[in-house]
């Protein structure tokens, strides 16, 4: 999608919405952007950030609809293995992804 037809979009969004703090989230963005929000980051947050993007420059990425099927798979077939759950599959996602439980 090219940056006018995401612009159309966004307006749309924005019109069809009545929620005055999503509004307000909206504006303070645009007035944020004046602000060198950047020299106030830790350097590590810069350095994550810089990785993240040479990453997703070199096509080392999982988009979003990806992630989005693979949790639903995990919940489905978590849910499976525990019949009484009703299909709640929230607490295994919430083992799988704990990043405390990472190595």
């Amino acid at each position: 999608m090219d940056i006018q037809a995401e612009k159309i979009e966004l307006a749309k969004l924005i019109l069809s919405t009545d929620d005055k703090t999503l509004i307000d989230q909206i504006k303070s963005l645009f007035n944020a952007k004046d602000e060198n929000w950047w020299n106030e980051l830790p350097a590590s947050v810069k350095q994550g950030i810089s990785e993240s993007i040479e990453q997703a420059d070199r096509g080392e990425f999982i988009s979003y609809d990806d992630v989005k099927k693979e949790v639903s798979a995990l919940i489905k077939n978590e849910s499976r293995n525990y019949p009484n759950s009703k299909g709640q599959g929230h607490a295994f996602v919430h083992r799988a992804f704990n990043p405390a439980k990472m190595g």
